[in-house]
């Protein structure tokens, strides 16, 4: 059996194998930057040792946040600490009782943490008195030493979306990460 080479067959086999062995070699070395944010990645994972600190309301919006929080600790395996704020108005005492306020927040930290230990998540729930909703957030992931504040923006369809009172607190004075997410226009509407 003889081998008959062509200079075309050669040129093309080069090339092929040329081509081969590039994508292996790429394959093999991936960019700097793909290497880079996939270990910053897991060092926040590994660094996240701390509990989530979720604001929770008991609205609709609240509730989407009540079920992306726990996936997201079942992903991490960190406990969470939700948290109702009950806003006291300036015309009351710091220490006011509001009963109605009271036993909403109790309602809605229970349900909270039902849904989170039927996911098998570590969960508690805290009602913290502020004048503020922000302040009493970051309070709460101060007492607790918080890894990450779990934030749910609120907009309307058609308007541009800004940044509310207590989520420019938060942002601006937490002692830790915070994660905003955006809903869908669908879950606004």
């Amino acid at each position: 059996m003889e081998a008959n080479l062509s200079p075309i067959g050669l040129i093309i086999a080069i090339v092929f194998s040329g081509t081969v062995g590039s994508i292996l070699w790429w394959m093999l070395h991936p960019p700097v930057y793909v290497r880079v944010a996939l270990e910053t990645v897991a060092k926040g994972e590994e660094e996240m040792q701390g509990s989530i600190i979720v604001p929770i309301t008991g609205s609709p919006l609240s509730e989407k946040l009540l079920n992306i929080a726990t996936n997201f600790a079942q992903r991490l395996e960190v406990p969470l600490r939700f948290v109702y704020v009950m806003e006291i108005p300036l015309v009351l005492p710091p220490d006011a009782e509001m009963p109605k306020e009271r036993e909403k927040g109790e309602r809605v930290l229970l349900h909270a943490q039902v849904v989170a230990e039927k996911a098998g998540i570590v969960a508690k729930g805290k009602i913290v008195k502020a004048r503020l909703a922000g302040a009493g957030i970051v309070q709460a992931a101060r007492e607790d030493n918080a890894s990450m504040i779990l934030l749910l923006l609120s907009e309307h369809p058609g308007e541009e979306i800004t940044l509310g009172r207590s989520v420019q607190y938060v942002v601006r004075n937490a002692p830790c990460d915070v994660l905003l997410l955006k809903p869908s226009i669908k879950e606004v509407a």
